[in-house]
């Protein structure tokens, strides 16, 4: 039997110095490979609902909201970037004593994951945001709106973060921005000793932090 190396038959009997050597034939492996062709790509469609507007430089709100501060954690909101079409934001949770590690201690108690903890455990920490119009967005599963659509109501979307045993920190995009008045941040945690509660945001210096955000290169944008 013959193996085929490198286009060099060869066989599995030792060979001396003065055999001679067979090629097979010199034909390509890849030679029937056609010329290479860039693929187009359609221009990506900013929805503002999924996150701040491109090459858009944000103003600074200044503020450290804390949500709760008990005996066994803390909740602070805090780094607002203000955008015309929204407003980003940190979250940020400490506990006292930090949670034992398994393979998902790195996800925040406030979103859902498939495995961890639903919506009804004590362990899953509620969140929620109301308008001074009333209208809402929590992070509690419901119906899934179409993703080319505006929302109906404002919407809060994770972007990204970092975490550890007894901290997590990350930044969200809320869209639209609030209207003027009160912004309603609720919370409840009951594993940690946190009832319903909720704290109150006065949105003028948002508003007035959005009005003066700026497109860094507005003709880009016609």
């Amino acid at each position: 039997m013959r193996a085929l190396i490198s286009d060099v038959w060869l066989s599995p009997k030792p060979r001396s110095s003065k055999d001679s050597v067979h090629y097979a034939p010199t034909m390509s492996f890849f030679e029937d490979v056609g010329e290479f062709e860039e693929p187009e790509f359609p221009e990506p469609v900013h929805r503002p609902w999924f996150g701040p507007p491109d090459r858009a430089m944000p103003v600074s709100v200044p503020g450290n909201i804390v949500v709760f501060h008990n005996d066994h954690a803390a909740l602070v909101l805090d780094h607002f970037n203000a955008f015309t079409t929204g407003l980003q934001f940190t979250l940020s949770l400490w506990l006292r004593e930090p949670k034992s590690r398994s393979p998902r201690h790195y996800e925040a108690p406030w979103e859902l994951h498939e495995g961890g903890a639903g919506p009804d455990d004590p362990e899953f920490m509620r969140l929620g945001i109301q308008f001074s119009d009333g209208s809402k967005w929590t992070n509690l599963p419901g119906p899934m709106a179409p993703l080319d659509e505006p929302p109906p109501g404002p919407v809060v979307w994770p972007q990204g973060g970092s975490s550890g045993g007894s901290s997590w920190t990350f930044q969200h995009w809320m869209w639209p921005l609030p209207p003027p008045g009160e912004m309603i941040v609720h919370v409840s945690w009951p594993a940690h000793g946190v009832d319903e509660t909720s704290v109150a945001i006065d949105t003028s210096e948002i508003a007035d932090a959005a009005s003066r955000s700026a497109l860094l290169w507005p003709d880009d944008h016609d």
